[in-house]
């Protein structure tokens, strides 16, 4: 990495190895604010309590029925059943209300005056929270399942709608980039199950319309993710790199220094520019802005980011290198404290955009199998073609996310499929359902 993008253009003299460097004085948070410049979204508030309820409904769940829910399907006894059956039908009944009254207020607990080690221990407290959503999930799959073998697919259809909504409910508060993630976790859990009742055809066309087109097109995960990245930034990034020390000498700031230790930060002080704060937030400005742009106008490139990535951490010393090179980077390169800081404080936008990119997939190959089936109860035989798909509930903005384009459709074999992570058509010959990152194709049966 050339050191003029390192700094952005500033002009900074390597000095001798034995200066020591300054104490970096931390920044006013109203300033550092100013300089991250990044534009977020008008907060849209949501009802207040229905998340909280939700979490309550849970801790009220008996111990008995989470150990039939984390039981497979196929190994469940009658007791299980019963007790799964009686629990969570007052269960959905419940979750349903909270999710049918529209956008909820997800509560961080971060407040403006908290620094940085403050608002990563808010974050941690949080994540017990979001477990109990994706049990919130996995109890509505577990119901759905046995009522559907106890001959109530309309019940089931209704467990699942509530399922898809508490996924859109999670993902549309989005504050936080965890907080989309576990929304996308709860999704895959809804849409899979969704598919594999879809073809046991249990479901009426009756019950099949009662799920299309719900959860699917309103939210987007593709333009969640890069709202959630840019509240991210604003809410985390911005606060650590304002007021992390520099000299390291509390423990707290160490440990959140992720890759860095006491021999390179001791190093880094023999640096004679070890950490631009100033020039770190543009650097981050830029970095966030770029990929949000990118993912919002072209989700599958990544062309933007790459290069970026390349001039920002190319230089970074890998887990190959050895000692020497290694501190030697901590002690050369301009404003290294920074650029670790950067990449410390930044989350992994290469996992979080699959992810994205694969719930839309997920969520709209499941509106595929709806209308193939629909089409087939009505009719005894699946649509002939996609475009056939609409005349059975299909809608028309549900599209390929890795193509941009409808999504692969073969009514003689009965698949369909998305194109997948390489972009490439390859006629849905992949396995069903089987969605490693090596599949050419992620595919769905349909009959």
């Amino acid at each position: 990495m050339k050191t003029a993008i390192l700094i952005l253009g500033l002009s900074i003299v390597l000095l001798g190895c034995g200066v020591k460097a300054e104490p970096v004085p931390a920044m006013e948070l109203a300033e550092a604010q100013k300089l991250a410049g990044v534009s977020v979204a008008a907060e849209v508030k949501g009802q207040t309590g229905a998340y909280e309820k939700v979490l309550a409904l849970v801790d009220a769940l008996p111990k008995d029925a989470m150990q039939a829910v984390s039981t497979s399907a196929e190994k469940r006894v009658a007791g299980q059943k019963a007790n799964l059956v009686a629990v969570g039908m007052e269960f959905e009944a419940s979750v349903r209300q909270l999710v049918e009254g529209g956008r909820w207020e997800i509560p961080t607990g971060i407040t403006p005056e908290m620094d940085y080690v403050k608002r990563y221990e808010v974050v941690g407290d949080l994540f017990p929270e979001f477990a109990k959503l994706k049990a919130a999930a996995k109890m509505l799959n577990a119901y759905a399942q046995v009522v559907e073998e106890g001959g109530n697919p309309e019940l089931a259809a209704r467990a699942y709608l509530t399922s898809r909504q508490l996924a859109q409910r999670i993902n549309e508060a989005s504050p936080l980039l965890i907080c989309l993630l576990v929304g996308i976790a709860d999704s895959a859990i809804a849409e899979r199950g969704i598919r594999e009742m879809a073809l046991r055809g249990s479901w009426s066309s009756a019950d099949i319309q009662t799920l299309q087109g719900k959860g699917t097109v309103p939210f987007s995960a593709i333009s969640g993710l890069a709202t959630s990245l840019r509240g991210e930034w604003t809410s985390f990034s911005v606060p650590m790199i304002a007021m992390i020390p520099f000299p390291v000498r509390e423990p707290e700031a160490a440990g959140l220094v992720a890759g860095v230790d006491e021999e390179m930060l001791a190093i880094m002080e023999q640096n004679p520019k070890p950490f631009d704060r100033s020039a770190t937030i543009k650097l981050g400005k830029d970095y966030i802005d770029k990929f949000a742009d990118e993912m919002e106008k072209s989700p599958m490139s990544s062309a933007q980011m790459d290069a970026l990535n390349e001039e920002l951490f190319g230089s970074f010393p890998d887990d190959t290198t050895d000692r020497k090179k290694l501190l030697d980077w901590c002690k050369t390169t301009p404003n290294a404290f920074g650029l670790v800081v950067l990449r410390t404080s930044q989350p992994e936008f290469g996992l979080a955009r699959l992810a994205a990119l694969r719930s839309e997939a997920s969520r709209g190959l499941s509106e595929v199998v709806l209308a193939a089936r629909r089409g087939m109860e009505e009719t005894g035989a699946l649509p002939g073609s996609y475009a056939e798909l609409k005349n059975f509930g299909l809608p028309g903005d549900v599209v390929d996310p890795y193509s941009g384009k409808s999504f692969g459709y073969d009514a003689a074999r009965g698949v369909a499929w998305s194109v997948g992570v390489d972009g490439r058509d390859d006629s849905g010959k992949d396995l069903p359902e089987r969605w490693t990152d090596k599949a050419k194709d992620f595919v769905v049966r349909m009959k």
